[in-house]
Formats: C-alpha cells, structure tokens, sequence
C-alpha cells in the first residue's frame, strides 16, 4: 500500500525545516504529497489552562490574546 498524503503540522519555529525535509525524504518512494498545516493554540481557549486557580481580569486576558495573536502571526509569516 503507498501512502498518497503526508501530512506535517509546523509552528513556524526552526525544527519545522527537518520536520518537512523528513516528510519528503519519505513521500519520494511513495509518489506521495506532502502537506504543511501552521498549528497554534488559540489563546483563548489555553490561559484558563495556564492560568488556573488565578483570577484574570479582562484586561490582562485581552493582554495575553493579543500578545500570543502577535507570536502566532510572526510564526506564520517565518520562511522555512
């Protein structure tokens, strides 16, 4: 059975290059496709997480939104 799709998860950080280059590597006997998908968690959902058991006010939380929006779009614009 060859594999038609690899799929490769990045995050824009510098590991995501070996993570590609491997994807390739194996696709290549196969005739496969290989596929990046950019992942980051929405920090929204995540500060409850880290944040557990301390009170956030509202703006401290739009803080952390907005700080980890501007991590997760540097991430997305990084070149591999």
């Amino acid at each position: 059975m060859a594999y038609a799709k690899i799929l490769v998860p990045v995050t824009g950080a510098k590991s995501d290059s070996i993570a590609l280059a491997t994807a390739l590597v194996a696709a290549k006997p196969f005739g496969a496709h290989v596929a990046a998908l950019f992942v980051h968690d929405d920090p929204r959902e995540v500060a409850p997480y880290i944040y557990s058991g301390a009170p956030l006010s509202q703006e401290v939380m739009q803080s952390i939104v907005v700080g980890q929006k501007k991590v997760a779009d540097e991430a997305g614009r990084a070149q591999v």
